[in-house]
């Protein structure tokens, strides 16, 4: 999947046809994807709304994320054992099925969250 089309997909309305990086910023539009502890996302609101960043809009990626995960596991797993050093780094880090960033992504403990943030207006 190109980046194009995952960007269209989780963040529908998306067309970098129609804005490009240039006019974002002179709008004072900023983009964030991020993953993180769940418990961590109130920080992270407080510390952009310190910024004065307004928030627009939210998606969150998480389930979109597991999917993808699950779609690629065999092939992962079968690269990965043919490795013969870091086996278990290299599961944990590609969010291999049943470990714990899998798990965690799949419980709502970690979320990957897409935002837009804008400055306010004055």
């Amino acid at each position: 999947m190109s980046l194009l089309t995952f960007l269209r997909y989780y963040m529908p309305g998306y067309n970098p046809r129609k804005v490009d990086d240039s006019d974002l910023i002179r709008k004072g539009r900023v983009w964030l994807a991020d993953m993180r502890a769940a418990t961590m996302v109130e920080g992270l609101d407080r510390d952009l709304g310190a910024s004065g960043l307004v928030l627009e809009s939210e998606t969150n990626l998480s389930p979109g994320v597991v999917s993808a995960l699950d779609a690629v596991n065999e092939r992962k797993m079968s690269r990965i054992q043919k490795s013969t050093l870091m086996q278990r780094f290299l599961k944990e880090f590609s969010g291999t099925k049943g470990l714990l960033l899998y798990r965690n992504l799949q419980s709502g403990g970690v979320v990957y969250l897409a935002r837009r943030y804008r400055k306010p207006l004055v």
